[in-house]
Parts: C-alpha cells; sequence; structure tokens
C-alpha cells in the first residue's frame, strides 16, 4: 500500500506499472553486475529501471521509507529517485531469494523545465561571463539550455580514473558535461577574465570552449558538485592552425 500510494502521488496508475513490467517484450540489460553485483535493466518500454539489491539494502530502504514518503510528499518536484517498488522473486532449486527494486527512469516523458523548483540547490558562476563567451560562439540561451535538459538521458562517457572526475554527453551529443574538483573551480574562475580575453582575439582557437560554471547541492549529501561544460570539437571542423617555426 505505501509503495501504491507513491506511484499515485507521480500519477502512475497499477494498471500502467503492471504493464511496464510485464507484457511480450523483453526487458533491456542495462549494465553488467559491477563490485556491488548488481544487476540493471530496462522495462520494455523504457519508462522504469528494475535493479537486484541485496538483503541489507532491502532492510535499509524499508527502513527509511516512511522518511522517504514523507519528504516526496512536500517535494513533488524531487529529482531524488523514485521507488515505486520493492519485489522479491524465490526461483525453484535456488536457495537464495532476488530482491530487486523498481524505480523510474529520469526523466520520462516530461522535460526538467528551468522555471519550475526542485530540491537541489543549484549555483551559475560568473552568468554573464559564459553568456558572452556562448554568444561569441553563436550559442543562444535556449540552445544551451535544451542540449543540458530535455526528456533524454545524458550518456557517460567514462568512469572516474585518478581525478575522480566524471564526464558525460549532453543528450544530443554536443556538449560535454565534467565533474571537477573545489580547487579546479577556483583556478578556472581565477584564469577566466585571460580566457574571456584570449578567445575574443582567436574565435577559431582550439582551446576547450568553456560554456558554463555551475554547482549543484543534492540532499543528504554534504560537499556540492561543481561541474563544467564544454563544446565537444569535432576533428572535421575546419578550424585554421598556426604553427609557428
Amino acid at each position: 500500500m505505501v509503495f501504491r500510494k507513491i506511484r499515485t502521488a507521480f500519477g502512475l496508475t497499477a494498471s500502467d506499472y503492471l504493464s511496464s513490467l510485464t507484457g511480450k517484450y523483453i526487458m533491456s540489460e542495462l549494465s553488467s553486475p559491477g563490485r556491488s553485483g548488481s544487476y540493471l535493466y530496462y522495462s520494455h518500454d523504457y519508462s522504469m529501471i528494475i535493479k537486484s539489491i541485496h538483503h541489507a539494502e532491502q532492510k535499509l530502504l524499508l527502513k527509511i521509507l516512511p522518511d522517504y514518503v514523507e519528504y516526496i510528499s512536500k517535494n513533488p518536484n524531487t529529482l531524488l529517485a523514485r521507488y515505486y517498488g520493492l519485489h522479491r522473486m524465490k526461483i525453484p532449486g535456488q536457495q537464495k531469494p532476488i530482491h530487486f527494486v523498481v524505480m523510474r527512469t529520469l526523466p520520462t516523458g516530461k522535460e526538467l523545465e528551468p522555471s519550475q523548483r526542485y530540491d537541489f540547490k543549484f549555483k551559475d558562476y560568473c552568468p554573464m561571463v559564459f553568456r558572452k563567451i556562448r554568444t561569441a560562439f553563436g550559442l543562444t540561451a535556449s540552445d544551451y539550455l535544451s542540449s543540458l535538459t530535455g526528456k533524454y538521458i545524458m550518456s557517460e562517457l567514462s568512469s572516474p580514473g585518478r581525478s575522480g572526475s566524471y564526464l558525460y554527453y549532453s543528450h544530443d551529443y554536443s556538449m560535454i558535461i565534467k565533474s571537477i574538483h573545489h580547487a579546479e573551480q577556483k583556478l578556472l574562475l581565477k584564469i577566466l577574465p585571460d580566457y574571456v580575453e584570449y578567445i575574443s582575439k582567436n574565435p577559431n582557437t582550439l582551446l576547450a570552449r568553456y560554456y558554463g560554471l555551475h554547482r549543484m547541492k543534492i540532499p543528504g549529501q554534504q560537499k556540492p558538485i561543481h561541474f563544467v561544460v564544454m563544446v565537444r570539437l569535432h576533428l572535421a571542423d575546419p578550424y585554421p592552425v598556426a604553427i609557428g617555426l
């Protein structure tokens, strides 16, 4: 009844829920199990993710469920994971049952509109300066927002290496979103005036094109996430290169 209440709060009927999880189409595997040993699958209509979880995770989710329900009731536009169901399946001949959780893919069918309020805190560094940079390269504010939001999920470009940074493609593959450390954020702000002056004099530069610098604070997470948005350069683009001898 609790999960039915959650689904109803988000406008999902019982028949739609069952239709996504059953039917004549096969679910698609999203990834192979990593260190956690969990499997991830898309529902056949790609509206939900089915994730296998350990017994300890199942107990933890049940423990926090009352607080979770209270929170989403007060914050209907939350970007926290939307848990639609928690289930257990026992397969004949297999000793341990399989616990799995059903979550909604974000976003689905509805764009994340900048005009709406969500529960994470967002900061835009030097908005007028970066707008000037984007305008210089022919990128409008609406095109910038359209690339970073929308109904499609961003694609992860690589797993974090030594730097610990994550890289993502925007859903239209025109930009790269990279998480950075606080020290890198401070450095970029420090060199920003010189950077703007340089690209103004060298519009065909092959230096990285920084289109935005942002910070996001997620509920329950102590440290904020800093990330930079860069244009994805194509090697086939006709940029003149000056070589000094």
